[in-house]
């Protein structure tokens, strides 16, 4: 298991990494969010779901068009970008923590 500093260190890192596009994409499971909350991807991108929680995460689209999980403590996930996919997603244990992907370029281009 990852400790908060570890956490921090890779948020950090994945920040700094994804400001320009990657074939792959991580969005870390966190407790009360996702991190990052928006992922810029392009169609044949992928995106890994790492589960840094102590419990199964499930991550579903919005209009319940794909799911990812349930991950166990520690487990990953990966989803291929495709055409049309649904762009917002959500824990399924919490409504309220949600996250979406975006075609448009990164702020930073």
């Amino acid at each position: 298991m990852l400790s908060r500093l570890e956490i921090i260190a890779f948020a950090t890192f994945m920040c700094l990494a994804s400001i320009g596009r990657a074939d792959e994409q991580v969005v870390i499971v966190m407790s009360n969010t996702f991190f990052p909350d928006i992922s810029y991807v392009e169609v044949g991108d992928t995106i890994r779901f790492v589960n840094s929680t102590t419990q199964d995460q499930t991550i579903i689209a919005a209009d319940s068009a794909w799911s990812i999980g349930p991950l166990a403590a520690g487990q990953e996930a990966v989803l291929t970008v495709i055409q049309g996919i649904s762009t917002e997603f959500r824990s399924a244990a919490l409504f309220t923590m949600d996250g979406s992907f975006s075609f448009a370029p990164t702020p930073m281009e």
